[in-house]
């Protein structure tokens, strides 16, 4: 999908229908999210998933209720927008044709130099495949399709274990993810889903810019799927006693790709979300910029990765219901936090979200550790520049209250005539510690489930250091990231190079529309 670029008030001089004296101005709206449907939307927004992929209508975001469209229809002075002007540029200088058509024509031969000139830019280009390092957009989508196959794997592990109530969950989860999917791709059938899906990876790799409904087609699995099932699965695998080799190294695998793309995602919101290609290229022209982005890579992998195996060592050593507790102080902080912004979305409303993208309990999405916007084209609103101080105080209840656990001893006892089993520092030691000292003896019973916990705790071992000092690094000395301030210079280099990169792919196109009309 296209990007459309709105007109606006550049300085003192006005441009369409505006005014010179008008306080608000319309800004530059990056539209490549309107068309990819999100997780509960309840309203509006659900006639927009029944429309054929592409139309620029069909993407909505999970829990955004009611009037997702009621910032629409306001004036554009009326709007209340955190983001900086956008200038007119050269994609509208492309005579009867918008970009949004030249975006959509062709794509049967790449652009003439349009990596070379994303890359002049300092944006990394979309390509088909990297050997060095390993990349590319095929490998990723290959990467999806096992990610999901692992994913059936595991609920076969489950089911052959007797635990149906967690294969049904996990289930669950995938279905969610596949339907959204099918909302975006395939509402208008398999075979147009296919080919709509087949030209947007076609495009993408052909202009070297990220198609939006493609990068959906991995949030799906990684923020619902994925964080609902990362929650879940690394936890139930460790109940089971039996474990064989080969469950053990697909729930190893399995974890680490929900680590990877959960990072991903995590990383994409820190560079200006749908913008993330532009805002890394933005950074990366500030001093050290490249190191700081590869800092945020290591650090919200690291970040993703605590999080996960320390709620699943949690809700091994305690009860799942503890370890989904603990993450009600940051459910309840993003909720407040965002409802408080005032936007048109209650405080339940966020809540809900969160509960179905739990990313946003593990990580401060929306606080860039560069200043960065979030513009969400479905509610027409920056969902950035949050101060990140109250995710951390959420964060540090929950780590306080996980440090104290781990210190406390509960033996079994009775209440009435309910029995609850050995919780605490003795069920750390005899499940986790005793396995290991045993699979290091050379005993083979239960060898695999070991195998299995020795990974968990070695990811978290490595992984709750780095996640730490991160964060307290950032709280100390980055102000973007701590009160929310946001960058203006830097959003304005991330729209400027957005629209310089979009320009110059529609003038390519348009000169091979002329060829093939003439």
């Amino acid at each position: 999908m296209a990007f459309q670029i709105q007109p606006r008030i550049a300085g003192a001089h006005a441009v369409a229908d505006e005014s010179a004296g008008e306080s608000h101005a319309p800004v530059h709206v990056p539209s490549d999210g309107e068309g990819i449907v999100r997780p509960f939307i309840v309203g509006e927004a659900h006639a927009n998933a029944s429309k054929p992929a592409g139309d620029g209508e069909g993407i909505v975001r999970p829990l955004m209720v009611g009037g997702a469209h009621a910032n629409a229809s306001k004036p554009a002075g009326d709007r209340e927008r955190c983001v900086p002007a956008m200038r007119v540029g050269g994609a509208h200088a492309t005579a009867d044709r918008s970009a949004d058509e030249l975006l959509e024509f062709s794509f049967d031969h790449v652009c003439d130099g349009a990596h070379e000139h994303l890359r002049e830019l300092k944006i990394v280009p979309v390509v088909a495949m990297a050997f060095c390092p390993p990349g590319g957009l095929y490998l990723d989508l290959l990467l999806l399709i096992y990610t999901y196959a692992s994913y059936v794997g595991q609920i076969v592990t489950f089911v052959r274990h007797n635990d149906l109530a967690t294969a049904l969950l996990m289930s669950s989860f995938m279905l969610m993810a596949c339907y959204y999917t099918y909302l975006t791709f395939f509402k208008e059938g398999l075979l147009i889903g296919l080919l709509s899906l087949r030209k947007r990876v076609q495009k993408s790799v052909c202009t070297g810019i990220e198609d939006s409904e493609v990068a959906f087609l991995f949030y799906y699995q990684s923020s619902i799927a994925g964080g609902l099932g990362g929650l879940v699965a690394p936890y139930r695998i460790l109940c089971i006693a039996d474990l064989g080799w080969l469950s053990a190294a697909n729930a190893a695998i399995s974890l680490l790709l929900k680590v990877k793309g959960l990072g991903t995602e995590m990383m994409k919101t820190h560079l200006g979300d749908i913008q993330q290609q532009f805002g890394s290229a933005a950074v990366k022209n500030w001093p050290q910029g490249g190191m700081q982005c590869f800092a945020l890579q290591v650090w919200a992998i690291s970040t993703v990765g605590a999080q996960l195996t320390l709620s699943a060592i949690v809700a091994c050593v305690w009860h799942p219901a503890i370890a989904a507790l603990l993450l009600f102080p940051a459910a309840i902080t993003f909720a407040l936090a965002n409802s408080w912004r005032g936007n048109q979305f209650t405080c339940l409303h966020w809540f809900m979200f969160s509960c179905f993208e739990p990313l946003h309990l593990m990580a401060p999405l929306q606080s860039s550790v560069f200043g960065l916007q979030q513009w969400d084209p479905k509610v027409k609103e920056n969902l950035g520049n949050l101060p990140g101080w109250y995710h951390c105080l959420a964060q540090a209840v929950r780590l306080a209250a996980i440090a104290g656990l781990m210190y406390i001893d509960c033996p079994r006892m009775y209440l009435g005539s309910w029995q609850l089993q050995p919780m605490g520092r003795s069920v750390l030691i005899s499940e986790f510690f005793e396995p290991v000292f045993g699979l290091m003896r050379g005993k083979s019973i239960g060898a695999a489930a070991a195998a299995f916990q020795i990974f968990v705790i070695g990811l978290a071992s490595v992984t709750l250091p780095i996640y730490l000092c991160g964060l307290a690094f950032l709280l100390a000395t980055n102000t973007h990231f701590r009160s929310g301030r946001p960058d203006d210079s830097t959003n304005e280099s991330m729209c400027t190079i957005e629209e310089q990169a979009k320009s110059y792919v529609a003038s390519k196109l348009y000169s091979r529309v002329r060829d093939v009309e003439a």
